[in-house]
């Protein structure tokens, strides 16, 4: 055991709150998942969570994008600020991602053109009411916080759009919840196929 892995129990220790441990046991899934698909397929190299975001930080997240985080969300950073590749090529934005140029500007920019291009004014009016969640580095694969749709558990609906809604998610943990059911799709499949 590695001296990270022994350091892990007292890291999570203090984590006492049913939500929190939910997604605590979600993030320790979907790397145990991941672990298992670099070893059968280097195309996924294995990568870890970022260690949580301070409050200052979530708050300053906050202050660029111009509304609070859901809460889920908001616990989410504080126990794994940003995971590169969490789910092959999906990435978890860090609180120092939202509102900032790099992928989250490229999240919205790519819906803005999205929904011009195809005269959606709606959609266009209601780009202020998403947060850009995760996304893959094309930003043609993005996951959104709706922050104006219905609370499960504290979060908001997660919606996976590429150039549509492909499927919403109660919330960030039936998203990651998604992200490590696909993960395990992907350790079957190449378990039998390396292809």
């Amino acid at each position: 055991m590695s001296e990270q892995d022994t350091a892990l129990p007292e890291r999570v220790a203090h984590i006492t709150d049913p939500l929190d441990q939910m997604l605590v046991g979600t993030i320790v899934m979907l790397g145990e998942q991941k672990e298992a698909l670099a070893g059968i397929d280097s195309i996924y190299p294995m990568t870890y969570p970022r260690l949580a975001a301070t409050a200052e930080q979530v708050a300053a997240a906050e202050d660029r994008i111009g509304f609070p985080l859901d809460d889920l969300h908001r616990r989410l950073l504080m126990l794994a600020d940003g995971w590169h590749r969490m789910s092959l090529t999906m990435h978890l934005l860090p609180a120092e991602a939202l509102g900032a140029p790099g992928l989250w500007q490229d999240c919205h920019d790519h819906l803005k053109v999205f929904f011009s291009e195809v005269g959606d004014d709606v959609r266009f009016e209601q780009l202020h009411n998403v947060c850009p969640v995760g996304c893959n580095d094309q930003t043609d694969d993005i996951f959104l916080v709706r922050r104006d749709g219905p609370l499960t558990d504290g979060g908001h609906e997660v919606i996976w759009f590429a150039d549509d809604i492909v499927q919403v998610f109660s919330n960030v943990i039936d998203w990651m919840l998604s992200m490590k059911a696909y993960v395990v799709e992907m350790v079957a499949k190449r378990s039998t196929d390396p292809r």
